[in-house]
Parts: C-alpha cells; sequence; structure tokens
C-alpha cells in the first residue's frame, strides 16, 4: 500500500491541478489571477499552529487579500469525474465536522 501511494504522490497531481486552474481562470475569467507556491506557514503567537497550502492566490479583480490553495489528489475517485465523485458523501467535508478547519 505504500508504494501505490508513493506512486500516485510522485506524480504531482496537485501542482499541475493548480496550474491548469490557475491557466483556467486566468485566461477565461480574470487575467490578473496568480497562484504562487509557498512552503509551511507557522502562526507566529501560537507556533503549534501551522498550515501547508500548495500554493497562494491573488486575484485583484475578486478578492481583498492573499488566499491560500489547497489541492487534494483524490486517487480513490480516479475513474469519476469531479461532479460524479461529488455526488458521493465521502468525497466532500462537511462543514459542520469538527475536522472542517484542518
Amino acid at each position: 500500500m505504500t508504494y501505490f501511494k508513493d506512486y500516485f504522490a510522485s506524480l504531482h497531481c496537485e501542482r499541475k491541478t493548480v496550474r491548469e486552474f490557475q491557466t483556467l481562470i486566468s485566461t477565461v475569467i480574470h487575467t490578473d489571477f496568480i497562484v504562487t507556491e509557498c512552503g509551511l506557514w507557522v502562526k507566529k503567537e501560537y507556533p503549534f499552529l501551522d498550515c501547508n497550502p500548495i500554493g497562494l492566490v491573488t486575484c485583484n479583480h475578486c478578492l481583498e487579500s492573499i488566499e491560500p490553495i489547497q489541492v487534494k489528489c483524490p486517487f480513490t475517485f480516479g475513474d469519476m469525474t469531479p461532479f460524479e465523485a461529488a455526488k458521493d458523501p465521502s468525497f466532500c467535508c462537511e462543514s459542520g465536522l469538527s475536522l472542517y478547519d484542518q
């Protein structure tokens, strides 16, 4: 099982998805939509709190600030379209769950 997960991680699905998303949005909707790669963020006041987004989104058209973006490669749903996968209750995280803010 470790090999399987490592293999899919090596494909860099998440970064490719972000690049394609940025290209789509900046071409079709907002020309100033930019995703910049970043690393680990640690909250200065609470150093035990951190996050590791795949990038930071800036868009002068629709965002007032820089926003983190996180993408996961759900290989469990690899044979479905995103619309088909979204119909499965286990695909999306419900906002009422205790782990929602992770």
